[in-house]
């Protein structure tokens, strides 16, 4: 039995904002004036609950400065819609570009929130047409919004998918083709990336192995990260945490996942300084 690591004191996350990003990332704050690595991200990047996530530990590794731009949640938009971050990643000596889940980006379908992506905004004409049976006004997440459609009818909730996997493969074509320096592209899930693109479960939901390779052009080294059977067995060890926000923390990546993200990106990122 594993017993989670309780403290009083809640983690300083050191919030920071770089240029006129209206974004907030978890810092320690970096100087994007001298060279640097760029992470861009969602939760897992991010590190919720870590107390050191896994740029801040290849920063240590290669002693060379690191940017978590990490954010809870993101989807593409938030880093193609941020002339702050597009302006980093120019800069950047090299980019690590986490595949990120299609469900929380603006698509045919719906819109979501342009800072909290996770946020359902209002679904298209498109989509009223396509399930004129769903009331959308109580719907308020991606997630709650995606699992109702699919209930709703698989069949026409395939027409969903097909659009978001298109959707997510332009979109991340068009960001990655703005990055002049090299790209390391990862996965870091709980699951391993597969030919079919797990519809529900851990995130990036939808993305399949034939997605990312049509990205393989535009990056210098693709690389994927699973956590082993030791780091799944920890949960929630090691995190810093209340109690009440176990249940969240559970779906979390721990620190030993986060050391295993480190040491595989260390090596990447190092073969393109």
């Amino acid at each position: 039995m594993t017993v989670s690591l309780m403290r009083p004191a809640q983690l300083d996350y050191q919030p920071c904002r770089y240029g006129k990003s209206r974004v907030k990332f978890r810092g320690p704050m970096r100087s994007l004036e001298e060279p640097f690595v760029a992470f861009f991200g969602g939760t897992h990047t991010y590190g919720k609950y870590v107390e050191t996530p896994f740029p801040q530990q290849v920063e240590q590794s290669l002693q060379f400065p690191c940017v978590n731009f990490g954010h809870m949640n993101a989807g593409i938009d938030l880093f193609l819609n941020d002339p702050a971050l597009r302006h980093a990643a120019t800069d950047a000596q090299v980019t690590a570009v986490q595949v990120l889940s299609p469900r929380n980006m603006n698509n045919r379908f719906y819109t979501v929130h342009p800072l909290r992506n996770d946020r359902f905004v209002k679904p298209s004409l498109f989509l009223r047409a396509l399930y004129p049976d769903v009331d959308f006004t109580e719907i308020a997440f991606t997630r709650h919004l995606l699992i109702k459609l699919h209930t709703k009818d698989a069949r026409r909730f395939r027409k969903v998918v097909d659009e978001l996997r298109t959707a997510w493969v332009s979109r991340m074509r068009f960001l990655l083709s703005q990055i002049p320096g090299p790209i390391v592209l990862y996965w870091f899930s709980k699951r391993a990336l597969d030919r079919g693109g797990e519809i529900f479960g851990d995130d990036p939901w939808f993305v399949t192995e034939e997605m990312v390779a049509e990205l393989n052009p535009l990056i210098a080294e693709f690389v994927q990260i699973v956590p082993s059977s030791k780091a799944r067995a920890a949960g929630t060890d090691g995190m810093i945490l209340a109690e009440e926000e176990r249940p969240m923390a559970e779906k979390m990546l721990g620190p030993i996942s986060h050391q295993e993200a480190a040491h595989a990106l260390t090596e990447a990122i190092g073969r393109h300084l």
